[in-house]
């Protein structure tokens, strides 16, 4: 193989490289990237062509990493956090780095996932005050009740500047201990002889009303509230089975993953206003959420 670091001398070369590496597939590579598919397929051969060396190889859901495609992933993932260090650095000494930025999402989104991914970054920029409003309402950014906000399906105004970073896959959760004295099921057929925990006020949308029509021909909802984390520790708990976000397996050990599709995933989109892009703190935070999700999409928000 040629010389690698000459070889990635083009940083566009290393941002393609890195979206295919993430997304999995050159059509996700270009919504990651927003440019064409031709575009990344022409860069990806001509990078090939430099270094000597294949990087990715077709399969049955689309592109995956060789094994030289690994190497080149650490020098691409190295470059990328210098340039990340490089904006941090040039933001730090501008006074925009201090104050509040809201973000504004659901509770499951923001307190099992997002939270825990601003963190470091808040210690990175100790002057910013992370505002996160999981109260579930809808902020009106226009009018400036929120910086940022992560939705499902609705970008809103046409004023917001929204981007795509995922879909959210939800699937029944259930406890061994449930699943032993109730059985499991492997259907949505099947799912009529279970019980279930739930929403108070089930949020709108084709997914939640395919829910819903499973729930009213089953034997019941047990467990009732406008907390999603009180629905999670409900299903925890042993309750009954509980539609929920697949990423809190990897939180709580007791919950079992049904492998049953029960309706589409949920498309995510980061928004923001247009004028509060303008903020320096808005800006790098937007680019650091951005980045968070690029990283767990492989493992959370595929598609």
């Amino acid at each position: 193989m040629h010389n690698v670091s000459s070889a990635l001398a083009n940083w566009d070369d290393v941002r393609l490289f890195l979206a295919v590496a993430r997304a999995g597939s050159m059509i996700g590579a270009a919504r990651l990237a927003r440019t064409d598919q031709s575009t990344i397929s022409r860069r990806m051969n001509s990078l090939q062509e430099k270094l000597g060396a294949k990087l990715f190889e077709r399969h049955s859901k689309g592109m995956r990493l060789t094994e030289t495609g690994k190497l080149v992933l650490t020098f691409a993932e190295t470059m990328e956090e210098s340039a990340i260090d490089i904006e941090r650095s040039s933001a730090g000494v501008d006074g925009e780095m201090r104050g509040m930025v809201t973000i504004s999402t659901t509770e499951g989104l923001g307190a099992y996932w997002l939270a825990p991914k601003l963190i470091s970054f808040q210690r990175q920029y100790p002057g910013l005050i992370i505002n996160l409003d999981t109260t579930n309402i809808a902020r009106d950014l226009s009018r400036h009740e929120a910086d940022i906000a992560i939705r499902f399906n609705d970008p809103g105004a046409e004023t917001n500047v929204a981007r795509r970073v995922g879909r959210l896959q939800m699937r029944p959760f259930a406890t061994q201990g449930y699943l032993r004295e109730n059985g499991r099921p492997e259907s949505k057929t099947e799912l009529r002889h279970h019980v279930f925990c739930h929403f108070d006020e089930p949020p709108v949308g084709p997914l939640w009303s395919e829910w819903n029509a499973i729930l009213e021909n089953s034997r019941g909802v047990v467990f009732r509230s406008g907390s999603s984390n009180a629905v999670r520790l409900a299903v925890s708990e042993g309750f009954g089975i509980g539609l929920l976000p697949i990423y809190v397996a990897d939180m709580d050990s007791r919950l079992v993953e049904l492998p049953i599709d029960v309706g589409e995933p949920l498309d995510i989109y980061v928004v923001t206003h247009a004028d509060r892009r303008a903020s320096r703190r808005v800006r790098i935070t937007l680019n650091h959420i951005y980045r968070m999700f690029d990283l767990d999409r492989h493992k959370y928000f595929a598609g």
